[in-house]
């Protein structure tokens, strides 16, 4: 052995995302060191300006991300009173910070930018809530739904909380 180890089909393909671009409410309330409500009132003020329900359409319950960036924005401003909610990036920033320059994801892949379990991420897959590409679900291990960027990225816009 010459000490070179070839990668096997299931490790050449790598997750794309090295990051956790959303973050939970839990995250939110540890970073910041506040309950939930105080959390939820801040996205509800506007304070954390790019919030969104990652619940499935339909259900009650609300499944809330929070982009990392407006937790950063929000201790800034907490610690120089000098940045508001106006500061903030606009959808694009969001968008590019969030979303890889592909035209597919996997489920996985996506599961891991919305920071949930990949049950959650199928159920969405299931509702409809996405468009799968072309021939873009291979069943069994190692098998996960692609997903066309695009349908995510409307989706996620369509599901900002204000």
């Amino acid at each position: 052995m010459n000490g070179v180890i070839s990668a096997s089909p299931a490790t050449e393909q790598r997750p794309c995302y090295t990051t956790r671009p959303l973050l939970s409410v839990g995250a939110a309330m540890w970073k910041l060191d506040l309950t939930e409500d105080q959390v939820l009132a801040l996205i509800e003020s506007g304070d954390l300006l790019w919030a969104f329900n990652i619940a499935k359409a339909g259900c009650h319950a609300r499944t809330v991300r929070i982009w990392t960036r407006s937790l950063e924005t929000y201790e800034e401003s907490r610690a120089n009173s000098g940045t508001t909610p106006q500061d903030m990036p606009g959808w694009e920033a969001v968008e590019e910070s969030i979303f890889p320059t592909r035209e597919t994801l996997t489920a996985i892949d996506l599961a891991r930018v919305f920071n949930c379990s990949s049950s959650h991420l199928l159920a969405l897959v299931m509702s409809g809530s996405f468009r799968l590409a072309k021939g873009g679900w291979r069943p069994g291990p190692g098998g996960s739904p692609v997903i066309e960027t695009a349908s995510v990225k409307a989706w996620l816009k369509s599901r900002r909380i204000t």
